[in-house]
C-alpha cells in the first residue's frame, strides 16, 4: 500500500469506518512511519477539537427552504432546455418549409416560363418607374434651391416644423392623466 491509501485509511479511521483488521494494519503502519504518524496526530487534534465545538440546529424551515431553492433551479433549467429546444425545432421546421417552398417555386417556374418573363417585364417597369420618381424629386429639389423662391421655402418647411412640434406638444399636454405627476415629468 502507498502513503495516499493509508492516509485515506486515516480519514475513514477518524469517522469509524475501518474494520477491525484494516485498523490493524493502519496502526502498524503509524508505528513505522514518522510522516504518516505525525499527519495521524495532528488530524485526530483537529477531530478532537471539531467534536468538542457544539452543533447548531439549522433554524425552523431552513430544509424546505432548501428544497424550494433546488426545486426553482431545476424549474429553470428545464425552462432554458425547453426553450432552447424549441428555438432548434422551429428553426428546422422553418428552414425545410423555406427550402420546400423555394424548391417548390423554381419547380413551379421551371414549367411554366412565361409567369417569370412577366415578373421580369414587372420588374424592370418597376425599376424603371422608381428611377424617373428619383430623378424627378431631384430636379426639383435643384429647381427649388436654385430658384429665387428658395428663401420662401425654407420659411415655409420651417414654419410647418414649427407648427408641428406645437401641435405634439399641445396633444402631449391635454391627454388624459397629463395633469398628473407621471404627464408633466415628460413635457419641457
Amino acid at each position: 500500500m502507498t502513503h495516499a491509501d493509508y492516509t485515506m485509511w486515516m480519514s475513514l479511521a477518524l469517522d469509524d469506518m475501518l474494520t477491525p483488521e484494516e485498523r490493524r494494519t493502519l496502526e502498524q503502519h503509524l508505528s513505522r512511519c514518522p510522516s504518516c504518524r505525525a499527519l495521524w496526530e495532528e488530524w485526530r487534534q483537529i477531530d478532537l477539537k471539531m467534536r468538542a465545538i457544539p452543533m447548531q440546529a439549522a433554524p425552523p424551515g431552513f430544509a424546505a427552504q432548501v428544497e424550494a431553492r433546488l426545486r426553482a433551479h431545476e424549474l429553470r433549467r428545464r425552462g432554458i432546455a425547453g426553450g432552447l429546444l424549441a428555438l432548434i425545432g422551429s428553426t428546422i421546421i422553418w428552414s425545410a418549409l423555406l427550402i420546400a417552398s423555394g424548391l417548390a417555386g423554381v419547380w413551379w417556374l421551371a414549367h411554366h416560363p412565361q409567369v417569370l418573363i412577366q415578373c421580369a417585364r414587372f420588374l424592370i417597369t418597376a425599376i424603371t418607374a422608381v428611377s424617373m420618381l428619383i430623378r424627378a424629386a431631384a430636379l426639383l429639389w435643384e429647381g427649388l434651391m436654385a430658384s429665387p423662391l428658395q428663401p420662401l421655402f425654407l420659411a415655409y418647411v420651417s414654419f410647418l416644423l414649427v407648427l408641428a412640434i406645437l401641435w405634439a406638444y399641445v396633444i402631449r399636454w391635454h391627454r388624459p392623466g397629463a395633469n398628473s405627476g407621471a404627464g408633466r415629468r415628460l413635457v419641457p
